[in-house]
Order: C-alpha cells, then structure tokens, then sequence
C-alpha cells in the first residue's frame, strides 16, 4: 500500500500542476500632451517586471514616473528608462513633466541686421532645439541685394565671442541647435551691382575706364552720368547692361569737380529716374597742378552773373580771387555768400565797364579751387 501510494505523488502533483495559471496583471498608460509612454509589453505575469521608456514631449523634462500598485525602480545607467514590478491585475503608468527653460532669439533690443530682414520660426525656446531663420534682403530695391553668407553669423554674446554653429539651405535658409543661452544673429545684405574706377580722382584728358560689375544676368541696366549741378541733367552713358562689364567714359558727358554717375533699370524714363536708382557714386575730375589735397570744383552758369558749383556745400562763404584782363597783375580777393547752391557776382560787373572780369575759387579753409570763369562786362552793361 505504501508503495502504492508513493508512486501515485508524483501524479497527483503532475495533475495539479497542468492545472495551474499565471496571475497576470494588465498595464495602462495614461494619456498626456507632454509625454508619451513606451512598453516592452502590456500584460505581464503578477512578480514579473517590466521595461518601460518615458518620453518628453518637446519643449519639456520628465520629473518622474508613477506606476500605480506596482514597484518602480530606475538604473544609474539609462536615461528616463523604468522597470516596474508588477504587483496587481490593473496597473497605471503616468508622468510628472516640467517645462524646460526657454531662452530668446535675437531679442528686441539686440537686432544686428543690416539691409536684411530676419524671419524666425520662433523667438523662443528651450536648449536643443532647432531653429531655422529666414535672412532676406530689405533695402529698396531688394530685387538687387543679396544676403552676404560670411556675414551671418549666430552668437551668444553681443561681442560675438561665442558663436553658434549653423547650416545653410539655399537660396536663405539657416539652421541651428539652440543653446542654453539667448543668441543674437548677425546679418548683411549687399547691394549686387558697382561701379568701380581705378582711381580716385582723374584729370580730363585721361582715359577714363568705368568697370560695371554686376551679380546679376537677369537685370538690364542702364548708367547715366550727371555733372551734379543743380540744372544738370542725367545723360546716358551706356545701355542695356546685363554683365560684367568695362567701357571708356566718353569725355563730354563730364565737368570739373564732383560728376555723378547712376544705375537704373533700362528704359526709365528721365521724369522717373530720380526714384528708380539703384545705385549712384561720383567721379571727381581735377585741375592739373593743384595743391596737394585740394580738391577741385566745376561751375555752371545760370545766367549771366550767377553760378553754381559742383563740389562745394551750400550756405557758407566762399573765397574768390579776380582781376580784370585790362589789369592782370591785380589780382583781387573777395569772399561771397553761397546759398540756395548758387552765388551771384553781380556786384563785381558793376565796378568797371567794357572789359573782361576774370574770376575763380580758390578757397584754403576749404582747400577747393574752381577753373576760371569769364565774364565780359561789355555784354553785362
């Protein structure tokens, strides 16, 4: 009988074993717009544990994780990785999240844009981030600007001590990981056209090369000279300009003193050019001979005893030497009063009749000297 029966255990036990389920319990996250919850698995046997990943939602930080009636416990050596014990048939998994620190993008008081517009995705946010900007010429016309690549530049300082390190997308696209710091950017728009002359300033018998430069293939262009006097017209000097290009200036078209040259686009029209100039520079031709850095002045006659001048500004007092050809080794000074960009020597005509009144100015305060004007006095009287 006791045979029987010893043999009969291992049985038994065999049967109840077949017999036996695993407790399991059930995992449930509850939802959140500021993280989310990733599972190894949704069911686990009850004394079983489980892997489970918090994630942040951007712009926040998990401050930690609850797992209701179960048993939580992290690793030293993974970032928002938990394992939990589970411990009951229903267990919910939730997270405390905290906002991270947030910091400006080219604050208001720290715009460093120059002839360019800066169009962020954001003005702020927290470190780690991506930012991306926008640097997009604003000068009229911008159609002719362009955004200087080397000029921009991302820092974190206003000196620009500590820069930020970005990548571009063409034709103006910036990107950047935000730091844990404010950043101020820096930008440069250029104007794409020139006009470039291989001197400063040029004597009239010279040759004159004018080198146009442009970046553009897609404007025609066209550049008018002005003797920069007040009743001076623009005449054009070249046409239709769509590349890189050198010409000779032609002579005529210049005066004495301070010439001004423009760009506009072609077939404007002379009432509308004024408003539609790209681009303007002067072109200084001298007198032979004049004292080192003097600088010299055009005239123009308004009528016949009042002038203007090209190269001097207005309001002030100009000096003037003359003399009278009946006498020429008396050779006068006087001082006349510029104003309204014109001065009249109507009071010089007056002192002797039928002769000649030879006159110029030669001014030391402002170191200016003008080519010599003649009046003939019996035509004034």
């Amino acid at each position: 009988m006791k045979k029987t029966f010893a043999f009969l255990l291992p049985l038994i036990f065999f049967i109840s074993c077949s017999n036996f389920e695993l407790q399991m319990g059930t995992i449930s996250v509850k939802s959140s717009d500021t993280y989310t919850i990733e599972l190894e698995k949704t069911k686990a046997p009850i004394g079983s544990y489980v892997r489970i990943k918090a994630i942040p939602a951007p712009g926040y930080y998990i401050e930690s994780v609850n797992a209701s009636r179960s048993i939580k416990y992290t690793t030293p050596f993974e970032d928002n990785i938990y394992y939990i014990i589970v411990t009951d048939e229903q267990v919910y998994l939730s997270c405390y999240t905290a906002k991270l620190p947030t910091y400006s993008i080219n604050s208001p008081t720290a715009i460093y844009s120059y002839n360019s517009k800066l169009v962020f995705d954001k003005t702020s946010t927290y470190a780690g981030d991506t930012v991306t900007v926008q640097v997009v010429p604003d000068e009229f016309p911008d159609e002719y600007y362009y955004v200087d690549e080397s000029s921009v530049k991302i820092n974190t300082t206003r000196d620009e001590e500590s820069t930020v390190d970005f990548s571009f997308e063409p034709p103006c696209t910036y990107s950047f990981i935000m730091p844990a710091h404010d950043v101020y950017v820096y930008s440069e728009a250029k104007l794409g056209i020139n006009i470039a002359f291989e001197k400063e300033s040029y004597l009239l018998e010279d040759t004159i090369q004018c080198n146009f430069e442009t970046m553009f293939t897609d404007k025609n262009l066209d550049i008018y000279v002005s003797k920069n006097f007040e009743t001076s017209e623009y005449i054009l000097a070249e046409e239709n300009l769509t590349t890189s290009k050198s010409f000779l200036l032609d002579k005529n078209l210049l005066s004495y003193g301070k010439n001004k040259l423009v760009i506009c686009p072609i077939n404007t029209t002379k009432e509308e050019l004024d408003k539609q100039i790209i681009y303007s520079t002067t072109l200084q031709i001298d007198l032979p001979d004049i004292p080192e850095g003097w600088t010299t002045t055009g005239f123009e006659k308004i009528n016949p005893t009042v002038f203007t001048f090209n190269n001097i500004k207005d309001n002030r007092y100009i000096d003037i030497k003359y003399y009278f050809e009946s006498n020429k080794s008396n050779i006068i000074n006087a001082s006349f009063y510029y104003s309204s960009k014109k001065v009249s020597f109507l009071e010089l005509t007056s002192k002797v009749e039928n002769d000649k009144l030879v006159l110029w100015v030669e001014d030391v305060d402002l170191k200016v000297i003008s080519p010599k004007i003649t009046l003939d006095l019996s035509e004034q009287n």
